[in-house]
Formats: structure tokens, sequence, C-alpha cells
């Protein structure tokens, strides 16, 4: 399988159309950067984020590592955005919600990134698993995978 960012980016995308796609919840707007294979900069996401003014924002990503063992999901938070206490909170429920036998639980860890910095609101970067982990990437790059993260991550909004 290839690891390369236009196998992560094809992933990521599907993933978030099933969550738009799975959403059931007239209360919960889904709202996609990306409505196709576009790479967007990331002053162009932040002024999008901007212009949604959105409740949270949940910035999903395939992790990757030399060490082919690494295994799981974890999420980022910032502690320069105004609303880190509630991120990281957020960020915990999440994790603790989130429920894959497939994907341990890497917890919550603090980090400077762009998105996360410059939004107006709760802000969460989750990496969803580990394409150099080979049942990881199996597990994200099949369609019941991909529903099965979708699911679990809207029983957590």
């Amino acid at each position: 399988a290839k690891l390369n960012k236009l196998t992560k980016k094809k992933i990521v995308h599907k993933i978030a159309e099933q969550i738009k796609k799975q959403n059931k919840n007239s209360d919960l707007e889904i709202v996609l950067l990306r409505s196709d294979d576009n790479t967007i900069s990331l002053s162009e996401r932040a002024s999008k984020i901007a212009a949604v003014k959105p409740d949270l924002v949940l910035s999903l990503h395939l992790n990757n590592s030399t060490n082919k063992s690494s295994n799981g999901i974890e999420a980022f938070v910032s502690e320069k955005n105004t609303f880190y206490n509630k991120s990281k909170v957020l960020a915990e429920n999440f994790l603790n919600k989130l429920n894959f036998k497939e994907l341990q639980n890497n917890g919550v860890k603090t980090k400077d990134l762009h998105i996360l910095r410059t939004s107006d609101c709760p802000a969460i970067l989750l990496e969803v698993a580990f394409l150099s982990n080979e049942n990881n990437r199996n597990f994200v790059s099949s369609t019941d995978g991909q529903r099965e993260v979708a699911d679990q991550l809207l029983k957590t909004l």
C-alpha cells in the first residue's frame, strides 16, 4: 500500500464524506473544507473556518511512523488556542468514547499547529490511525473501516 500524501488524503476524504453522509442529526451541521482532491493552503483553511464560525473544528488526519508497530488514534490541541481547555476536554471525551478494537487510544497531546492555534472555537486535530501499521492501514482503507470510523465519530459529537 502506498503511504504517500495522496493516499492519506483520499482515505481521510472518504472518512469525512462518510461522516457527512451518515449524519442524521438535524442539529449537527457537518462542513467539509474540501469537496474534492484539491489541496488547500493552511491560510485558506483558516479563512474558510473563520467564515463558517463553527462550534468545533475537527481536523482529520492519518499518522505515519518509522516504527511499524505504532498503532492507534490520538488527538492534538493547541495551548495557544483561546479555547485550549475546552478543546482538551472535548478531545479527551472523544478519545474515551471512541471504541475501536483495531486502534489503541494514544491520548491527547499538545502541538502548535496553525489550524488549532488560529481557530476561534475549540479545535482538535485527530490522527485516526497509522498508515505505517499494516492492521491500522487495512482497517481505515476498507469501506467497512471508514464507515465504522465515521459512525464512531458521529456518536461522540
